[in-house]
């Protein structure tokens, strides 16, 4: 079988775009209906478990065929810290990575530590003191939340149908789901990691089509750890590929990424500006930043 490159597809734009769109609709309304119904319905604190699937729930409809568990989480946190902004009249975190500012979200699950009473009676700002660790350096700056959520919105669009084109086109390269990912670099692998970062990655089985590739990654320094956020969302606790460099092989998710390396000062993270798109016929990449 003869390989090609790996390209978005029309059709994989056309549904995650009609997805994130329903996304965005189902946001708007969790805001501005669902969320102060179910404060005028309950007479005790409920928790933010209990509210997620109002942001999330457009995304089932791709889930028979891809893992999708980090975008939901992604798509979850950043609807709670938009509904906070919009109530309080808050600014939303943004990160700078190179060239770009990427919407910032808290370590996977901090925001459940929180009744969302407790939440919706602080700003952002309070909130991000609370759960978030940020550094005083002028990579973080805080941005009107409208400007954020289209941000947030357009790049999710680019990284979900990254997801769906790249499923597909490994499934293309390989005979359908039937080879290992062990074999061929080009094969990718069940499960999914966070796209935005947070939490380890799984490879076991999951719901939906192999995710996750291969790939070799070469850095300046010898002995750092390699992470990864997505281009939509970056956790402040991104998610954690392999170590030590150099080089280094991990498994990347489908998807459009920022990869990044704990080298600087008291191993803060450091990020490189290039983006990372997955799948590739040729998975290796190489860093001048860290």
């Amino acid at each position: 079988m003869q390989r090609t490159n790996f390209r978005i597809d029309p059709r994989s734009l056309r549904e995650a775009a009609h997805v994130i769109a329903a996304l965005q609709k189902q946001q708007n309304r969790a805001i501005e209906i669902e969320i102060p119904r179910l404060f005028r319905s309950f007479t005790y604190g409920f928790s933010v478990n209990e509210v997620g699937d109002l942001f999330s729930s457009p995304l089932r409809r791709l889930k028979e065929e891809i893992s999708l568990d980090e975008v939901e989480a992604d798509t979850e946190d950043f609807g709670m810290l938009s509904a906070i902004a919009d109530k309080n009249n808050s600014r939303l975190p943004m990160m700078r990575c190179g060239l770009r500012t990427v919407p910032v979200l808290p370590p996977r699950d901090a925001l459940k530590r929180f009744k969302v009473n407790e939440l919706f009676s602080l700003p952002v700002e309070s909130i991000l003191e609370e759960v978030v660790n940020l550094p005083s350096d002028r990579s973080f700056v805080m941005r009107p939340a409208t400007t954020v959520k289209r941000i947030f919105f357009a790049r999710l669009k680019d990284f979900v149908a990254a997801r769906l084109a790249g499923v597909r086109w490994a499934r293309r390269q390989t005979g359908e789901e039937a080879s290992t990912f062990r074999n061929q670099s080009i094969v990718l692998a069940a499960g999914a990691g966070a796209g935005g970062g947070g939490g380890m990655i799984r490879t076991a089985e999951s719901p939906g089509y192999r995710s996750m590739q291969e790939w070799t990654i070469h850095t300046k320094g010898h002995g750092n750890s390699i992470y990864y956020g997505g281009t939509h969302a970056i956790r402040t606790e991104p998610i954690y590929l392999n170590a030590p460099t150099t080089p280094v092989q991990v498994f990347l998710p489908a998807g459009t990424l920022f990869l990044a390396a704990d080298a600087g000062p008291a191993g803060e993270y450091v990020w490189d500006r290039s983006i990372v798109e997955v799948p590739s016929l040729t998975p290796v990449f190489k860093t001048k930043k860290f």
